[in-house]
Formats: structure tokens, C-alpha cells, sequence
């Protein structure tokens, strides 16, 4: 799939996002793509990966006094495979990223 085209998919998924936090707003995101995309570059990622994780980082927004909020990251990852699979992007390679956004979220919940 181009880039152009995913990232088109992706800001749809991005303009629905009711954000329950100020600091996670749509303007949040736009900047974590940016640096996301300046990461990419400069370690030769792959940047279909990458922007999926950055524009789906926080697609679930918990408040910060919601019972749920230490399962944020685990709601953001859930809502992400449901997205991307609606929107066939699961193949092979998105594989690879759920798998990482997965790690993160276990590392961020047993941080916790």
C-alpha cells in the first residue's frame, strides 16, 4: 500500500478521536508523527509501521481519573487491530506492528 494512501486511512481513524485528555488531542499526535516520521528517516524504518504506531498511540483517550486509565495502552492497542483490520491493512507487515505495540504495552503495564 502507498504511504500516502495508509496515511490517508490513518488521519480518518485520527479525526474521530474525542480526546478525554487536552495533552492528547489531535495536535498531540500530529506532533508525535512528525518526530515519529524524523525517526523513521533517520533509522531506515519502516514508515508504514511507524505511522500506524504514531497516529494509534493514543487512539483510546482515558481520562486521568478514569478507573481504566492503567488499562489505556491495552484499550489503544485493542482499538488499533479492530481498525486496522476493518480496513484490511493486517497483512504481514501490520502483524509485525501489532506485535510491537504490544511489547509496549506490557512493558508500560508492569511499569506501572
Amino acid at each position: 500500500m502507498h504511504l500516502k494512501t495508509l496515511e490517508s486511512i490513518l488521519m480518518t481513524k485520527l479525526e474521530l478521536l474525542n480526546s478525554a485528555d487536552a495533552a492528547h488531542d489531535k495536535a498531540h499526535v500530529l506532533r508525535v508523527v512528525k518526530v515519529a516520521k524524523q525517526l523513521a528517516k533517520q533509522e531506515q524504518a519502516q514508515l508504514n509501521i511507524i505511522l500506524a504506531a504514531a497516529y494509534l498511540h493514543d487512539c483510546v483517550a482515558v481520562a486521568k481519573d478514569d478507573p481504566r486509565r492503567k488499562q489505556a495502552s491495552t484499550l489503544a492497542a485493542n482499538e488499533a487491530i479492530e481498525f486496522l483490520s476493518g480496513k484490511q491493512l493486517l497483512v504481514n507487515i501490520m502483524m509485525r506492528f501489532i506485535m510491537r505495540l504490544w511489547r509496549i504495552a506490557l512493558v508500560l503495564i508492569l511499569s506501572r
